[in-house]
């Protein structure tokens, strides 16, 4: 059993991100619906009681919920105590994007698995030969994940014992710091997952980047692909919308109906379920109004945004959205007034405009719901009226 000063030692040399993954973990359950990815979870759990694969890679387009599937897994497998550790990756969160926090948090949550983990993080922190202000995130993962891994199970396999099956799970590694840092993890990930012991699974989910395919592609691991059409998907959605209903009191008779019509227009992406929804309880909730709703994910966000700004053109809220898109973590209203020069009263109102697209923390600092937002309003090939240039909104602030 590790002491309280060892993991007070531990935790200040590492600085993992713990609280801030459980933070996630717990925002993204919030969202689950009871009875949805259970296809999903029961294939995982049947990959890591196989011989398969060290490493999954599930991939899937912005949208098709793989972050809610993520933490799904991890709620689910760590009930079953077979949880080793999880970073979910998050490109608006400067510490939940860090390659460097991905290393280390993984490697703290393993020292809470197997306590001999723990003794080996101690003996190379007192050892001194890995400086963790220096070395590169590819190196720490070799050196406080991979490496101590391989030993312990030298010792497993010469006292002919078999520990029970961990999984990692790293979720949303498109999100993950620069490409060149990236680059590094999934070399190792694709070149050397066959180093890890039988006992120890990752489960990878991102978007299908070109980095991520290329390096994948050259290691013979497994791929599963969310695929939005999917009729095990496409169920799923129609179980969100039948609850999402329910709770907007919509007509009983008319529920099945109107899921099933919101479904085909989604594509079975859930991002364009959950805005379709918040415009939808505002309605006569009919399936005229239904048939009303624009098909696809940019055309969705384009009629949401229409809303926001009251068909009419603002400049403070042009600076107030473009903000949240560059910034490199959330942030609070106060700091919104900071760096906008506006009172607070404005920025109160620009947040009440624009709450449909928000996701709001327990430290009060908010942040755009879901990536493909800030890409929506950032992507120069969306040719849309609400595009924001990112150098624009960074030279007219200060960042301070």
């Amino acid at each position: 059993m590790l002491s309280s000063t060892d993991d007070s030692a531990l935790q200040q040399w590492l600085e993992p991100a713990t609280d801030l993954v459980e933070a996630e973990i717990s925002r993204l359950l919030a969202s689950y619906v009871e009875g949805t990815r259970l296809w999903l979870l029961e294939d995982v759990k049947s990959w890591i009681k196989t011989d398969a694969s060290r490493v999954l890679w599930l991939k899937g387009q912005a949208g098709v919920g793989k972050s809610v599937i993520s933490a799904l897994i991890v709620d689910t497998i760590r009930q079953e105590n077979q949880i080793g550790g999880s970073f979910f990756c998050k490109s608006s969160n400067q510490s939940l994007k860090s390659s460097f926090n991905l290393v280390t948090t993984l490697a703290y949550s393993l020292k809470k698995w197997s306590p001999p983990f723990a003794q080996k993080l101690l003996q190379i922190k007192a050892s001194g030969l890995v400086d963790i202000t220096k070395a590169s995130p590819s190196d720490l993962f070799l050196k406080l994940i991979l490496e101590p891994l391989m030993e312990l199970n030298n010792a497993y396999v010469h006292a002919n014992y078999t520990p029970p099956t961990i999984l990692l799970v790293i979720d949303a590694l498109d999100e993950c710091d620069d490409p060149a840092s990236r680059r590094r993890i999934l070399q190792i990930l694709s070149r050397d997952f066959k180093k890890l012991p039988s006992f120890v699974k990752i489960l990878v989910t991102s978007r299908p980047e070109d980095d991520i395919v290329a390096a994948f592609a050259e290691s013979d691991m497994p791929m599963t692909e969310l695929k939005p059409t999917d009729e095990n998907n496409k169920k799923d959605a129609e179980i969100v919308a039948v609850a999402s209903l329910i709770r907007m009191k919509a007509e009983t008779d008319s529920i099945a109906a109107i899921a099933t019509a919101m479904v085909e227009k989604s594509d079975g992406l859930f991002i364009w379920l959950v805005m379709a929804l918040l415009a939808f309880e505002n309605t006569s909730k009919t399936i005229q109004d239904v048939e009303s709703l624009p098909k696809g994910l940019t055309r969705i966000y384009e009629s949401t945004f229409d809303r926001i700004y009251g068909y009419r053109t603002n400049l403070i809220l042009d600076n107030f959205l473009g903000l949240i898109a560059v910034a490199i973590e959330p942030m609070n209203a106060n700091q919104f007034v900071q760096y906008l020069d506006v009172s607070d009263a404005i920025v109160r109102k620009c947040v009440a405009r624009a709450t449909s697209v928000l996701s709001f923390s327990n430290d009060d600092t908010f942040t755009f719901l879901h990536k493909s937002v800030s890409d929506f309003l950032t992507s120069s090939y969306a040719g849309h009226k609400f595009f924001v240039p990112k150098s624009l909104i960074n030279n007219q602030i200060t960042w301070k």
